[in-house]
């Protein structure tokens, strides 16, 4: 894991980082106590660590430290916020974004491509806003 080297200014580099565990509880819970409980045994040091050493994973609790070099290299993007999110988290999926993409890159039409992408884009847009009369 590296950042893609795609900024002239190595200042303005960031890394594509994205959430993909979250500890929830619904508000209106049968047992919150309980759930809480849970979620703070969870959220232990010792957990955190054993759970970012198994999944090379950034840690999220103050005062835990990544397990491997490959995240400590990253972690300055973490500290000054020079991150962005997944583009394609960002497409809904009524769009279909992967055949499109895997057809772009069989054929390299990125004109073609784009110009897919933004017609599938206004259907969904169309679906999503009221109709006019």
């Amino acid at each position: 894991m590296f950042p893609y080297p795609v900024a002239k200014n190595a200042d303005e580099q960031v890394l594509t980082s994205g959430v993909d565990v979250t500890l929830t509880m619904v508000k209106d819970a049968p047992h919150p106590q309980e759930s809480m409980k849970f979620i703070e045994f969870l959220m232990r040091e010792d957990n955190v660590e054993a759970f970012t050493k198994a999944q090379s994973a950034v840690p999220t609790l103050e005062g835990v430290e990544p397990s491997e070099k490959a995240l400590v290299d990253l972690m300055p993007y973490y500290e000054n916020d020079r991150l962005i999110g997944f583009i394609d988290l960002h497409i809904p999926p009524s769009v279909g974004l992967e055949p499109y993409l895997h057809q772009a890159r069989i054929d390299g039409d990125t004109e073609g491509f784009l110009t897919t992408l933004d017609q599938e884009w206004d259907k969904v847009a169309e679906r999503r806003s009221p109709r006019r009369q």
